[in-house]
């Protein structure tokens, strides 16, 4: 029992660390760029805000997760786990919503300004897009399984836990590996405005902090966020 009980924790928590890694890597793609006033969200709040639910998440699942084994309680624990993923699920709609709306945004501006960006943020976006989609397909999965109850076939079939749980979390694990943002680091500002090389790589155009984007959208704020 305390082999299954660990294995049955950390098949149903773990998932919630990558997710977090997601919400920075999310934040690190703004700020590089200096697109805060393109965001929804301040970057240190979206990675706080969506942090903080994830954990919440996690609080939620690992209480629900620590009833499946005694028979009491199992079904008690079961729409626990189910709230716990659902709620997750709903931040990963919100999370991708905010990824849509900066790279709508962000395009945009840079269509419209022809600025130079030697930073990679559209490969960054994309890979956050389908880590993302990973995460929310085992989560669908999850619970689904949890809904179920204890005797339905996808609990009873251990084929469907590689498929749509193993699967997905190596998906997960390679697109970090490969699309790894390393780039994505954010010098200090020299006294003229323009970034310092990053990584090697230089910035193309210059940002005033202190004042707003030249191109500004209608609804969003006047100044830009620090």
């Amino acid at each position: 029992m305390g082999p299954y009980l660990v294995q049955g924790v950390f098949l149903v928590l773990a998932p919630i660390l990558f997710a977090a890694s997601l919400y920075m890597v999310y934040s690190r793609v703004v700020r590089s760029v200096h697109g805060e006033a393109f965001s929804l969200m301040p970057p240190r709040w979206t990675t706080r805000i969506f942090v903080i639910g994830d954990l919440t998440c996690l609080n939620i699942q690992g209480a629900g997760a620590g009833l499946l084994f005694k028979p009491k309680t199992v079904q008690i624990g079961n729409w626990i786990v189910t709230g716990g993923l659902a709620l997750q699920l709903a931040l990963f709609v919100g999370f991708i919503w905010c990824c849509v709306t900066f790279q709508r945004r962000f395009r945009a501006h840079v269509k419209r300004t022809g600025v130079t960006i030697d930073v990679p943020w559209r490969t960054s976006l994309y890979m956050l897009y389908g880590t993302s989609l990973a995460i929310m397909v085992r989560n669908v999965f999850r619970v689904i399984e949890f809904v179920g109850g204890q005797d339905n076939y996808l609990f009873t079939n251990e084929w469907a836990t590689y498929v749509f749980d193993a699967v997905p979390m190596l998906f997960v694990m390679v697109g970090f590996f490969i699309w790894y943002p390393s780039q994505l680091r954010i010098g200090r500002e020299d006294s003229r405005g323009g970034g310092i090389p990053m990584n090697g790589v230089a910035m193309d155009f210059a940002v005033d902090r202190d004042s707003p984007p030249k191109e500004e959208f209608v609804g969003q704020p006047s100044e830009s966020t620090s």
